[in-house]
């Protein structure tokens, strides 16, 4: 097993505070951090303060030194900005009390903090970051593109790792990693598929950053996506935990930390395959997507991975059939199960603008073997309700065959409350709400109808889904109404699992989950 050591947490009470895995709230206390690390075999942390966040700098800051006091696992980062206002030392007397206090970190929040990172206003303090060798830290959302851009063509010594960096971001990364050897990204909220492989082969591994950002998500999709990427043992390692090492000039062995590795977690920590369970993936696509880079994105790749993890088969309706040719959509996932049987169970994607050519669809499809539908009502502009739509529903209706929705909060043409009414309307029709609606708002809505509708299931792909949503989906709705889904390759697939393997339920419950929901579903 690999020594992981995660760039990014946070400890302290926080302003807003959301729910959490068993009814209480996301954790705060350095105990708590402890223990989700030893859950997830994490031996070291970075940490900074909320309080140096939300509140005032250095005042955080010294409250941080002494919370972790005595816990070696646990270093230290601070929160700085520029000293204009006299709320911060001045540079050199900052950098002077970090390095008599072993700080070789800090997080910069440019925009929360309302300061420019330009010269005239932080010049002085990047430039004494840069001199002392502190790696600094931030969030994309802090300094956006054009911004970084400038910060690592101004300091090309600066060390600076970028975080909180979304999946759909290659077009924007690419050239910057190309162009700054300084430049560093965190993976935690990258969930690009086969994106770590791709970032190795083209970068180089010491580019990449093992991060988790706890509290706010739970620890196990980014030791999922490292443990099972198909890179060499040696950048893993880079990557778990060796390149901060490096970067924070760390010469001490990592922190070791005792993984426990019984049942389905267990597999998980080793990163072996899931081989002798059954896991159906209820939700992805195919190809390349119009608005970011997806490597290696056709159906041999997704089979790389799948392989990888222990996947069976997964459903699919590919990109270009929830975007422009629906028709197209359905040719490539006839051929997918064509070329690799029994991997690929695809659906029969509609567009409910076109309505002349639906009914003839559905019975070509259907006479090449696929046995349900996926729609996308967003972004095909037609509401899942539609007059249109109403021949699939009834045809799904009459053989009893899933429909998987796109669903997100607020969307009125597929809130969860629309699938719902839909699933009332026609009770033989599994109806799977894809990304369970979104946000927290809309699980609260899918977490809703799923309760009152007995033909209605919760499918967990989502880039984001905080810490304890899969435990809250389980204790709320019940384990045999939750399917895993990936969004593969639209969202990287390791990590998505990852929320399922590391959840904290019994294995009957992940098993319900991976696999045996879904299998009961498709007969």
């Amino acid at each position: 097993m690999v020594s992981f050591f995660d760039c990014n947490c946070v400890i302290g009470r926080r302003s807003v505070r959301r729910a959490g895995i068993a009814g209480e709230a996301e954790i705060y206390s350095i105990e708590s951090l402890l223990a989700e690390m030893d859950y997830a075999g994490i031996g070291d942390a970075l940490v900074y303060h909320s309080l140096a966040k939300e509140y005032v700098p250095m005042l955080g800051n010294r409250r941080l030194m002494d919370e972790i006091s005595g816990h070696e696992r646990l270093h230290p980062c601070w929160v700085v900005m520029p000293d204009g206002t006299g709320e911060m030392p001045r540079p050199e007397a900052l950098v002077n009390e970090m390095a008599e206090r072993n700080v070789k970190a800090v997080r910069l929040f440019p925009t929360e903090h309302i300061f420019s990172l330009s010269d005239w206003n932080s010049g002085e303090l990047l430039k004494e970051l840069e001199k002392r060798g502190i790696v600094v830290i931030i969030e994309i959302d802090q300094v956006g593109w054009d911004g970084l851009h400038g910060l690592c063509s101004r300091y090309p010594n600066l060390r600076v790792i970028i975080t909180r960096l979304g999946y759909r971001i290659n077009r924007n990364l690419y050239p910057l990693l190309e162009k700054f050897k300084n430049l560093h990204i965190e993976i935690s909220a990258y969930q690009m598929h086969k994106g770590i492989e791709a970032l190795c082969a083209r970068f180089g591994a010491e580019r990449i950053i093992f991060g988790t950002r706890m509290p706010y998500f739970a620890a196990g999709q980014a030791v999922n996506m490292v443990n099972y990427s198909l890179i060499n043992a040696n950048e893993r390692e880079m990557i778990a935990g060796g390149n901060l090492r490096r970067l924070l000039d760390i010469d001490r062995a990592p922190s070791s930390v005792s993984v426990d590795t019984c049942g389905i977690k267990g597999i998980a920590a080793l990163g072996n395959a899931l081989e002798n369970e059954l896991v159906i993936d209820a939700h992805t696509h195919m190809g390349p997507y119009f608005n970011f880079h997806i490597p290696d994105n056709d159906a041999s790749n997704m089979v790389e991975v799948m392989d990888r993890l222990g996947i069976n088969m997964v459903c699919t309706s590919p990109h270009v059939g929830i975007t422009p040719d629906f028709k197209m959509g359905n040719d490539m996932a006839a051929q997918a199960m064509q070329d690799f049987p029994g991997r690929f169970f695809g659906y029969i994607t509609l567009n409910g603008s076109y309505p002349d050519e639906i009914q003839e669809e559905i019975e070509r499809c259907y006479d090449m073997g696929m046995r349900g539908f996926k729609i996308h009502p967003s972004l095909h502009g037609y509401p899942a309700n539609g007059e249109n739509l109403r021949p699939m529903w009834e045809y799904a209706n009459d053989k009893g065959l899933p429909i998987l929705s796109h669903t997100w909060a607020g969307d009125r043409t597929c809130s969860p409350g629309v699938l719902g009414k839909l699933a009332e309307e026609y009770p033989n029709v599994p109806v799977l709400l894809g990304h369970s609606g979104g946000p927290p708002a809309g699980n609260d809505e899918a977490v809703a109808v799923c309760k009152k509708r007995e033909n209605v299931f919760l499918e967990t792909c989502c880039s984001s889904a905080p810490y304890g949503t899969i435990e809250r989906f389980v204790r709320e709705a019940g384990a045999d109404k939750v399917l895993y889904g990936s969004d593969m390759p639209f969202v990287n697939a390791n990590a998505q699992i990852g929320k399922i393997l590391y959840a904290k339920i019994s294995d009957e419950d992940k098993r319900k989950i991976l696999g045996l929901n879904m299998a009961r579903i498709l007969g």
